[in-house]
């Protein structure tokens, strides 16, 4: 990855991170550079098992926890003219491999309806021929959910999909399409 040096100030940034969500949201909504992608990752905020399971909600039911890093994830996806476009790719697969890949101790993925309608939005700004079969293997268990998936469906649907059979050209393996079907 690139070698970027965050200043003495950007340090204090991302040290204020720990001190409460709202100044990791402040931060995920606003933040829009690559140079944040290392240390972030290399303060576990990627890790699989920050993305949020469902919680107890008051007066019974669950409520679906958000993802605070997802919106700076999907302003990268975005950054096509970036001269670092392609180490940018690179770390938003990763993440989304290992995030959609992870398995609970019941061998399930997250359920997180946020999470995944995102990673599929994501998925839908890169290049095509760079999303391996691995993710897209992973993307059928992202629609199976205990509390709706409308928001993921759609974005699959309206996004993703469309996304790779505009690129399709560039994937033609029997393997790949046989993917995109399952989908």
């Amino acid at each position: 990855m690139s070698n970027y040096k965050l200043t003495p100030e950007e340090h204090n940034v991302l040290n204020q991170l720990s001190h409460g969500a709202q100044y990791r949201k402040y931060f995920f909504d606003k933040a829009s550079s690559f140079k944040w992608f290392v240390a972030l990752q290399n303060t576990g905020y990627f890790e699989p098992t920050e993305n949020p399971s469902p919680m107890p909600a008051d007066g019974g039911g669950y409520w679906i926890p958000y993802w605070d890093v997802l919106p700076y994830l999907e302003r990268l996806s975005v950054q096509h003219e970036a001269d670092d476009y392609d180490e940018i790719v690179s770390a938003l697969l990763k993440v989304i491999s290992d995030v959609g890949g992870f398995r609970n101790d019941q061998g399930k993925c997250i359920d997180n309806h946020h999470t995944w309608a995102s990673f599929a939005t994501i998925l839908s700004n890169l290049p095509t021929a760079r999303i391996d079969l691995e993710i897209l293997s992973n993307v059928s268990d992202w629609l199976v959910s205990d509390f709706g998936s409308m928001m993921q469906t759609s974005a699959v649907v309206e996004k993703l999909v469309p996304s790779i059979i505009r690129g399709f050209p560039e994937t033609q393996s029997e393997s790949y399409q046989h993917a995109v079907r399952q989908l």
